[in-house]
């Protein structure tokens, strides 16, 4: 069927298709779904106890949800899941998940989303159901929304308000008030009555739970065994291109990280969710690393690994509470920043060693290898992140401008270059360490505070 719909639309029908492409979204968006979801509430009143987790991109309650999830699931709330699935191919089968979610929310007391949803920001929101957009990322890396509407990622501005993705939108949960400008420049939230919360990431509150890094452990042992003797690298890039066409880089020497690090390291690689096709682990190297994107959970990954290569994945901001080495493979920082751009400054930002060798580098030097990395263990309660009221008073930039630069300069000493066989650099970083343990944690961890409890136990 598809099959043929597609020879169609190159055929003599392909004026029809056309039209049907140009009109599909207005239609959709301005008329079918807004009347749908008024046919609803008039059918139905509002349940106090009703509460909808809506999953725009994934089929099954990611961790930007759970723990918020259990909360009202153990407080007795009445839990129903959508799952929209807005990247899978089909207009279809999306415009039926799209109704049955309007369906689900049209007598919801409380609905949550983690991303964006042009579904809920299209129809008139009634009167006793409330939305809350917990955004699945920490702090404020790279661009998103109308943030890009001048960007090559991003729509043009008159799309986006023709067709928004945060509207109707009651609250929205940031890591940190220094950077809710951020927030309300992608969403497109100035001079609407969304108010923008600082309450932190729910998701980092694992962290701090020493009975969930024992589990994660365990279960990243039992994915690979190979690790369990040796120090785990971990190497956690974000997406290229579009969403729908997502793809991942493919530039870091295996073999290369093998002959330098594999008598003492084992490589782990965790690619975005959004990608499809993956890169293959040289046969050689199977020893050495092992692709457990489909296995494993990034938090749990988190809590395991020892050293942590990224490039512009906000990821690094929860890394971060472990006071580990971060370590940031920037290869193409001129043309990402052409295609998406960031909110701040990416080297004043990220204070820590990168690599902007592209792939068909030929630079060689001299090699090392990683000096000794701290010991894994949950961020220290003595310097765990402050409640949202003392949050609110400090403010990130104002403590910032009272640090000492050269102390977060003076942790990392530049390190040696490797040379790589593909010409891939692979560098190393040896970090310095005060009274045997480092202390750079602090840099992110204002950002992010763990207290999204009480700020949903006011509102609810």
């Amino acid at each position: 069927m598809k099959k043929l719909l597609k020879k169609l639309s190159r055929g003599p029908l392909s004026p029809v298709f056309k039209v049907y492409r140009k009109i599909y979204k207005p239609v959709v968006l301005h008329f079918f779904y807004p009347v749908a979801y008024k046919f609803f509430t008039l059918t139905r009143k509002v349940n106090p106890k009703k509460v909808v987790f809506i999953e725009a991109r994934f089929d099954k309650i990611t961790d930007t949800f759970q723990l918020i999830y259990n909360r009202m699931e153990k407080e007795g709330y009445e839990i129903h899941e959508c799952f929209l699935l807005n990247t899978k191919p089909g207009k279809l089968a999306y415009t039926k998940r799209s109704l049955h979610m309007l369906k689900e929310i049209s007598d919801a007391h409380y609905i949550f989303l983690n991303d964006a949803c042009n579904v809920t920001s299209c129809i008139s929101l009634r009167k006793g159901s409330s939305i809350f957009q917990v955004w699945h990322a920490c702090g404020a890396f790279k661009k998103f929304g109308m943030s890009t509407a001048d960007l090559i990622f991003g729509d043009n501005r008159k799309n986006q308000e023709k067709f928004p993705n945060y509207r109707n939108l009651a609250y929205v949960t940031v890591s940190s008030p220094e950077i809710s400008w951020a927030y309300e420049e992608a969403m497109n939230l100035k001079n609407t009555d969304t108010q923008i919360v600082s309450t932190g990431i729910s998701r980092t509150d694992v962290f701090y739970d020493k009975n969930f890094i024992e589990a994660a452990a365990k279960a990243v042992y039992s994915v690979c065994p190979k690790a369990r003797s040796k120090k785990i690298i971990l190497y956690a890039p974000t997406f290229r291109g579009r969403v729908a066409k997502a793809q991942t880089p493919d530039c870091l020497d295996i073999a290369a990280m093998k002959e330098a690090l594999g008598d003492e390291y084992f490589l782990l690689l965790k690619h975005h969710p959004f990608v499809k096709k993956r890169p293959e682990i040289p046969e050689n190297c199977q020893d050495f690393a092992m692709d457990v994107t489909k296995e494993l959970d990034i938090d749990k990954l988190l809590c395991v690994s020892d050293v942590c290569i990224s490039d512009y994945s906000s990821l690094i901001f929860e890394y971060s509470l472990f006071e580990r080495p971060m370590i940031f493979f920037a290869y193409d920082l001129d043309e990402y920043f052409d295609w998406r751009g960031f909110y701040y400054n990416y080297d004043e930002l990220t204070q820590a060693p990168s690599s902007k060798q592209p792939k068909k580098s030929s630079t060689t030097s001299n090699t090392s290898t990683p000096a000794s990395t701290p010991p894994r263990s949950a961020p220290s309660e003595k310097n765990s992140c402050p409640p949202a009221m003392d949050m609110q008073r400090i403010g990130f930039w104002s403590w910032w401008r009272s640090v000492d630069k050269n102390f977060i300069k003076k942790m990392i000493t530049p390190g040696c270059w490797i040379p790589a066989s593909r010409g891939v650099v692979l560098f190393c970083i040896k970090f310095v360490f005060q009274n045997g343990s480092i202390n750079t944690s602090y840099l992110y961890q204002v950002i992010i505070h763990r207290y999204i409890g009480t700020f949903l136990k006011k509102c609810l």
